[in-house]
């Protein structure tokens, strides 16, 4: 009887410690490199020569397009370059920093983007909210020359420019597309 109470034990134990193992090892993550493909897009004859130095180490300046990293770990994608565009002005005080849009505030909506941390803030300037974030929308959308889904990738801020809209202000209100956007009035 001894025996067999032992050996159960012993097979129960060994079941225990190989499922244990395959649960460890099947859901280790994976440390394969990820390969960023690099893709030039065409660059219009009116383009400005890019400064690479503005860009941090490990940002991919190619004719035409960026890589810029996504809010998940080790992964990027492939934007069109904006900077050369003939609406967007670099900061006069800080060479980081790109207006693709609206550096007045008289503008519906104004795109910033500031390649230290890799962040767009899309500030929203006047009512309707809704219909101005969609306007906002589809000119970064067209800028980028993205998928929505890729935008949603990005380190974004979707604001509502301060005396706009007291319910809005100081929330990041999100792209509509985006899961966790907040929804707005038309």
């Amino acid at each position: 009887m001894n025996k067999i109470f032992f050996a159960s034990i012993l097979i129960i134990a060994l079941v225990l410690i190989a499922g244990a193992g395959y649960l460890f090892f099947s859901i280790t993550p994976s440390t394969t490199p990820v390969q960023v493909q690099t893709t030039s897009l065409p660059v219009a004859d009116n383009s400005v020569s890019l400064d690479s130095s503005n860009f941090p180490a490990g940002t991919v300046v190619t004719s035409g397009s960026l890589s810029v990293p996504t809010t998940i770990d080790d992964k990027s994608i492939i934007i069109r370059d904006f900077t050369g565009d003939a609406s967007t002005t670099q900061d006069a005080t800080d060479p980081q920093l790109f207006y693709l849009v609206g550096q007045a505030t008289t503008s519906p909506f104004s795109i910033s983007y500031t390649t230290a941390t890799h962040l767009f803030v899309v500030t929203l300037n006047k009512e309707p909210l809704g219909t101005i974030r969609g306007d906002a929308e589809q000119f970064l959308l067209e800028a980028l020359a993205v998928q929505p889904t890729d935008v949603c990738l990005l380190a974004t801020d979707v604001v509502a420019a301060s005396g706009t809209n007291p319910l809005y202000e100081g929330k990041n209100l999100g792209f509509s597309f985006c899961p966790g956007a907040t929804q707005l009035p038309q």
